[in-house]
């Protein structure tokens, strides 16, 4: 069998192994707030924050897809799915393009295309934000590498970190990093260039200044950052590379410990302290070549770079809340293709032991895609679940009853109430008091009254 057929069939395998895992997953959270502002204009919605973040596209794809197919969840996920496999093959020409090295480059598509580390972007349709954000990033670095000092190339791709952040504002510092890798690529050149960092210093105002437009004061009111934010933010940014991104993947999770909270914690922190070193150790190995060194150095940077800033967007909204925010794997997508890269752009130069390293990664995606499982499975199916029985409730709610007790159900979405439900309700009365009148009326079936005890109890909380 030939090279591009193999990959074909790595590619459709992934794309099986998620379709088949996550076909019966529903609307989640983020996404019903999508859904309830989708019975106006689309320019009003397109225009305005959500929250702190500015995501027309995000918002776009969540609403051409409603639009045709209702709420018919798998569109969505197979939204998600093709950018992934997108997302797949560029990590194959990437890092075919650096290392040269045909295995080596379907082994990273192997442990990328099907991780625990991210696995939240994947099995929730919402994750179109994450994974669709960062195939432009890939595609701009991509575009990078394939004509570093080709001015037309590199302006094509700054325009591609320009969509980026329009799925997911989580890129938006990007462009600082390939400001950061052009301009050690020219310092290395005997006629530097100024011209090829123009495009990627515009497109990183245009970034801020859209999402500061947008996004102003709601930016304002939740990244406050004070003097603690000089050790915080690093501190986070370290936390999700360790535990977020790579502890994720080398063991996605004690699970073997339930109830040990206090020896979970002594383990993962003894774990990340010898991955740490470990890791040092090897990286400070693979600096030792003279010869080779400062060109070793530079690829280290510039990719520890890209690693970095995906956590750092993070950190600056998030890093108040607590380390366990870095942790979060939606967090975690963009950092870990760049994290495979630097792998293997290492181990290239240790390819003699491709058996030995191919071992270990086979043992590693096994241990991943367990892990991706047993999440779906014990986890998240059970509460996007519930999502789906609250819409079941609320259908025979309106379709059954003229009058109805209106109640917010923040455990589905804080600012949902039932009638804002406009997809789901016909011209329904609803009345906010005598809803005991109503419960205790003759024309009220006791599906009814279960389904309102539902609403007054199980869909008041959060799912955990």
């Amino acid at each position: 069998m030939n090279k591009r057929g193999i990959l074909a069939i790595l590619l459709c395998a992934i794309f099986t192994f998620w379709l088949i895992l996550t076909k019966n997953n529903y609307f989640h959270w983020d996404e019903w707030s999508f859904l309830l502002g989708f019975n106006q204009s689309p320019l009003n919605f397109l225009t305005k924050s959500y929250g702190e973040h500015y995501i027309p596209l995000n918002l776009l794809n969540h609403y051409l897809l409603f639009q045709t197919f209702g709420l018919n969840n798998l569109p969505f996920q197979l939204s998600v799915l093709f950018f992934h496999l997108l997302n797949c093959l560029i990590l194959f020409k990437i890092v075919f393009r650096k290392t040269g090295h045909y295995l080596l480059s379907i082994l990273a598509v192997l442990v990328f295309g099907i991780s625990n580390v991210y696995v939240e972007d994947v099995i929730w349709s919402q994750g179109i934000s994450n994974v669709a954000s960062a195939t432009f990033v890939f595609l701009a670095y991509y575009l990078y590498i394939l004509r570093p000092k080709n001015l037309k190339i590199i302006t094509i791709s700054a325009g591609s970190l320009l969509i980026a952040p329009l799925f997911n504002d989580l890129a938006i510092l990007m462009p600082l990093a390939f400001l950061v890798m052009v301009f050690l690529d020219q310092k290395s050149n005997k006629k530097f260039s100024w011209r090829l960092l123009v495009p990627y210093f515009l497109v990183g105002i245009i970034n801020l200044s859209v999402i500061f437009y947008f996004s102003n004061s709601a930016i304002s009111h939740s990244a406050k950052l004070s003097m603690d934010s000089i050790y915080k933010i690093p501190q986070f940014i370290l936390y999700g590379i360790l535990r977020g991104s790579i502890l994720r993947f080398i063991y996605p999770g004690f699970h073997f410990l339930k109830g040990f909270q206090e020896t979970k914690v002594i383990l993962v922190s003894l774990v990340s302290l010898l991955t740490l070193i470990g890791s040092s150790l090897f990286i400070l190995n693979w600096l030792g070549d003279k010869e080779t060194r400062s060109l070793r150095f530079k690829n280290l940077f510039i990719l520890t770079m890209m690693i970095v800033t995906g956590y750092l967007a993070v950190a600056l909204g998030r890093s108040t809340f607590g380390l366990a925010q870095a942790g979060i794997s939606r967090y975690a997508y963009q950092p870990f293709f760049f994290l495979i890269l630097l792998l293997c752009v290492i181990l290239k130069n240790y390819i003699v032991r491709i058996k030995f390293i191919s071992l270990i990664a086979v043992v590693l995606f096994a241990i991943n895609v367990i892990s991706v499982v047993r999440f779906e499975t014990e986890f998240w199916s059970k509460m996007v679940g519930r999502d789906r029985q609250f819409v079941q409730d609320t259908t025979y709610l309106f379709d059954n009853n003229a009058i109805i007790c209106d109640s917010w159900v923040p455990g589905i979405f804080p600012q949902i109430k039932l009638s804002r439900l406009w997809f789901l309700h016909p011209q329904s009365v609803f009345l906010e008091k005598d809803c005991q009148k109503i419960l205790e009326g003759l024309y009220v079936d006791n599906k009814t009254k279960e389904i309102y005890q539902r609403i007054s109890t199980d869909y008041q909380h959060k799912f955990d």
